[in-house]
Formats: C-alpha cells, sequence, structure tokens
C-alpha cells in the first residue's frame, strides 16, 4: 500500500508540476473529476491526511487497472510526462511543511515517467511494486 513516506518521495519529486485549480500556469492540464485523468476515488474529508493517502493508494489500483486494459489512455499518461497539472489538490511546491498536499497527480506523473523510460508491462510492474512494496 501506498504510506506516507512513498507519497513523499513522490511529492519531492513531482510536487512543483502539481497545482491547485487557482494557482496553476495556464497551460497547465486539468486532472481533477470529470477529466480523462480525475481520480474516481471519492475523498469524502480532504483534511483527513489518513483519507487522502487511502483515496490516492486506491487511484494507483485503478491506474494500474486502466492502464493494463486501456493503451490509449497509456498513451495519454504518458503525454502528461514534465507537464505541470491542475487539480484541487496542492499548490505547486514539493513538501508538506510548505502546505503542498498529496494528490494523484503526483502518482500520474511517476507513471507518465515511467511509461516513457519503460515498456508498458516494465512501468506496470514499478508500479505495481511501489505500491506492494
Amino acid at each position: 500500500m501506498l504510506d506516507r513516506n512513498k507519497l513523499d518521495r513522490l511529492l519531492s519529486e513531482y510536487g512543483s508540476l502539481v497545482w491547485n485549480k487557482w494557482n496553476a500556469p495556464e497551460d497547465a492540464v486539468y486532472i481533477g473529476r470529470g477529466s480523462l485523468y480525475g481520480n474516481p476515488i471519492p475523498l469524502s474529508n480532504p483534511k483527513d491526511e489518513d483519507e487522502r493517502v487511502k483515496c490516492i493508494d486506491q487511484f494507483l489500483v485503478y491506474l494500474i487497472s486502466r492502464l493494463k486494459s486501456d493503451p490509449i489512455f497509456a498513451g495519454a499518461v504518458m503525454s502528461l510526462r514534465s507537464r505541470d497539472l491542475k487539480c484541487y489538490c496542492s499548490n505547486g511546491k514539493c513538501s508538506k511543511s510548505e502546505g503542498a498536499r498529496y494528490c494523484h497527480g503526483h502518482v500520474l506523473l511517476k507513471a507518465a515517467e515511467l511509461l516513457h523510460s519503460y515498456t508498458l508491462n516494465e512501468a506496470i510492474s514499478i508500479l505495481t511494486d511501489l505500491r506492494e512494496s
């Protein structure tokens, strides 16, 4: 399962690219609900960090399944590599001490990076290991 330590590493690596919808660069890709990249797992209390961690973990399970079954979606995720993303969660910062919050966008950027560097099956395997290790 994803935990705070793993999410902290993703936040450190990709936090500068995941923004809140209201402070994002103009060319940022919207990844919130209703978009191709939206997290279908509901978050009932955005201030509950434990719930947020579980929600992002469940999103990773969903993402792995969707990558396995939908090569067009995999290509769309790959296109997010190094792009600014906007959601409702974070603020473009790389640490919780700067007010950043965990977001499924950090997982999407990790997946995009892996899809650029590995085959689809290898990327899926690495994402699976990220969750299970």
